[in-house]
């Protein structure tokens, strides 16, 4: 149980951290005009993909 909570709080700082970082690097310029084109891209492609996969 103290793994995972060891884990667990790990990977919160992780995201906070990487989430603070992303923040400061979208504010600057066309960066989140173009993450958002990026981000909604691979969303199109990720829906075509389980539309069309064999099953």
């Amino acid at each position: 149980m103290v793994f995972y909570m060891a884990v667990g709080y790990l990977s919160v700082l992780a995201w906070g951290y990487a989430g603070a970082k992303i923040s400061g690097f979208l504010h600057q310029g066309n960066n989140l005009r173009i993450f958002n084109y990026v981000m909604g891209g691979s969303l199109v492609i990720v829906a075509l993909y389980l539309a069309f996969m064999d099953k």
